[in-house]
């Protein structure tokens, strides 16, 4: 499997125990077309190590419009949400996840696991990571103004780049689902950005000049 190292459940790991590291959590790929739902049994305590592909975290308003709450990538990491029947996990393109079943890591069973430890203090780190992404959101969704909301992305990607220039991981239109808000709005609140010198906009290249 390629690039496990950068991965969060696998720090403090040595390389030659990814293996064994899996095993504990009773590992399986498993393959997804474009636009198959993750079909994971929401009962269970489980996580996703994206090998290849894309995959967002959506759900549906109550007009049926849809939310796009998260996307990963390659080499991300997630854990599914138990408690939140509401949203789905959908592939938008062809993807390769690996799953894994957090809950075995702590029966009794698996007590002889000479890693035990180490996949338990990752687990805490990735259920911490998804919770200050949560809380994001929320922020997000409490900006009153639309300029605001896209300030404050912007400025979250900046920290990921150099020369203050940031690549949206979004085309339009998602963007506009990620920050709840309409399309065509978000365009024109852009457009105003640019022209007071605030951005400039190329695609999906951004240049933070000053905000």
């Amino acid at each position: 499997m390629n690039n496990l190292e950068n991965i969060i459940f696998f720090e403090n790991i040595d390389k030659k125990d990814y293996s064994k590291a899996i095993k504990c959590l009773n590992g399986y790929v498993k393959n997804y077309d474009k636009k198959e739902y993750l079909n994971i049994d929401k009962n269970t305590l489980s996580s996703a190590i994206i090998l290849d592909g894309v995959i967002d975290l959506i759900s549906s308003d109550e007009d049926g419009k849809l939310i796009l709450h998260n996307r990963f990538f390659k080499n991300q990491s997630f854990i599914f949400d138990i408690k939140d029947e509401s949203k789905d996990f959908i592939a938008i393109e062809n993807s390769k996840i690996l799953i894994l079943d957090l809950e075995s890591i702590f029966k009794k069973e698996k007590s002889n696991c000479a890693i035990r430890k180490n996949i338990m203090e990752n687990i805490i780190k990735l259920q911490n990571m998804q919770t200050e992404e949560l809380n994001y959101k929320v922020d997000i969704y409490l900006e009153k103004s639309l300029r605001k909301k896209i300030i404050k992305y912007f400025k979250r990607l900046d920290h990921m780049y150099s020369d203050n220039i940031i690549m949206l991981p979004f085309k339009r239109s998602d963007l506009a689902s990620y920050l709840s808000c309409d399309r065509s709005a978000l365009s024109r609140e852009m457009s105003r950005m640019e022209e007071e010198g605030l951005i400039k906009v190329n695609k999906n290249k951004v240049k933070l000049i000053n905000i």
